[in-house]
Order: structure tokens, then C-alpha cells, then sequence
């Protein structure tokens, strides 16, 4: 498709709509992501996910994906470095938490009176 140059594949929305939600290692789930996977390679695009588990992060590689995001910020900050880059190299730089939402009084306009 002439515009498109990658598709990334959402694990966990991908699994909800299967009827997985909260499971994207359901085996289901797994096989309909590296089936897109290779048909999307194959037709000359871009691949990519995400994970927080290496091995299935190196497998996505293997099968030829272009882009791996590896953790997500709210999963990876509670947890030990250990546990979320797991073997992956390089260092895990912790992030500055996120600005705390500040509430805007919304202010209208008195309307003239006509």
C-alpha cells in the first residue's frame, strides 16, 4: 500500500479484541502477531511491537521485525532494573515522573445581552 512504510502491532489492544484482554501471551494471541508480522515483512514494511519480555522481544527480531519497543514506562518504574530490561543491554535510565495533571477553571465570557 503506496503511504504505508511500517505497521506497529499493539500486543495487549490485539488481544483484548481476540477475547484476551489482559493476555497478550495467549499462544492465540502470539500466533496472529508474528503471522502479521511475516506478512508484513513480506510485502517490503516496516514490522514492530512492544514487550517487556526479552526472549520474545530477540524472537520478534529474528522473524525480521524492524522496531521492538522493550517496557513501557508505567510498568517498568515500580519495578526493580532486573525485572525489566532482563538481560538486555545497556542501562535502564529511570525517567522523571510524569507532571501531575493541574485542574484549569473553565471561564467564560458574560454574553451581551441583545
Amino acid at each position: 500500500m503506496d503511504g504505508v512504510h511500517g505497521v506497529f502491532i499493539g500486543p495487549a489492544d490485539l488481544a483484548a479484541s481476540m477475547g484476551h484482554r489482559g493476555n497478550p501471551g495467549h499462544p492465540e494471541v502470539q500466533a496472529a502477531i508474528e503471522g502479521a508480522m511475516k506478512t508484513i515483512i513480506a510485502n517490503g514494511k516496516a514490522a514492530g511491537t512492544l514487550t517487556s519480555d526479552p526472549v520474545l522481544a530477540q524472537r520478534y527480531l529474528d522473524l525480521g521485525c524492524t522496531f521492538v519497543a522493550v517496557g513501557w514506562m508505567f510498568w517498568c518504574l515500580p519495578m526493580p532494573h532486573a525485572s525489566c530490561a532482563g538481560g538486555l543491554p545497556g542501562p535502564l535510565q529511570r525517567q522523571r515522573p510524569p507532571r501531575q495533571a493541574q485542574s484549569i477553571e473553565r471561564r467564560t465570557r458574560p454574553q451581551p445581552a441583545i
